[in-house]
Parts: C-alpha cells; structure tokens; sequence
C-alpha cells in the first residue's frame, strides 16, 4: 500500500467524532479502525442478521446469540442492533446525526490542490 492510496480523492468520506471528556488513549494519524454493526437475535433460530450483511451497508455485521453479553457496558436487546467504531484499543457505539445537505467537506492535498467532497455519513463515538 502506497501513501497515496490513503487520500479523500475516492471512496467513502465519514465524519466520526471521538467524545470523551479524558480519553485515556488517542489514535496517531494513520491507525486504523473497522465499521462493525452487533446484531443480537431475538431467538436462536433468528436470520434477519443475515439480512444485514446482504444491503448495501458498509463494516461487518456480527451476529450475538440471545444468551451472549453485549461487548459494551450497556445491553443490547434482543432483535435490536448497535453498530460501533473497534480499534486494538477500544470498542465504541456510534450514534449517527442528521446530515444536512448543504454539508460538504473540502480537503487540501500535501502539494495544496483542494477539492470538495460530499460526506456520506456524520456520526458520534
């Protein structure tokens, strides 16, 4: 992988912010993170996780039997799911935001040629 291949040129531009009021550790420029979504079924023989994973959504979709604790302080109930933001160093629930239509993000590129991007998605960590 080239540096290059990390810019906002193409693909998909989501906008998360990280709320904590100490975080006790900070990502560097560059670590990565995974879009995951928990699915809880409502009874063992539950599919509609499935259904999850074939639209057009984007990160993986686990799926958690009705007996298995939630991997977040809180509960997730059955039938219900919970989509979160995971890195090496911590699991976070994301909450998404309205996004209004006039919002766009302009990015300026190491040699200073800008370009304006739509943003796909606004979230909270």
């Amino acid at each position: 992988m080239k540096k290059s291949d990390l810019s906002l040129k193409d693909g998909h531009a989501f906008l998360m912010e990280y709320c904590e009021e100490r975080p006790l550790l900070l990502g560097n420029v560059g670590m990565g993170a995974r879009l995951c979504t928990y699915h809880k079924k409502s009874a063992s023989d539950d599919q509609t996780g499935l259904l999850c994973n074939g639209n057009s959504s984007l990160g993986n979709v686990l799926t958690l039997d009705p007996s298995d604790k939630s991997p977040f302080l809180g509960n997730i109930r059955p039938g219900c799911s919970q989509s979160c933001l995971e890195t090496n160093m911590y699991r976070a629930p994301i909450f998404p935001h309205k996004l209004s239509s006039t919002d766009y993000l302009l990015v300026r590129s190491a040699k200073g040629k800008l370009s304006l991007r739509r943003i796909d998605r606004i979230d909270v960590v």
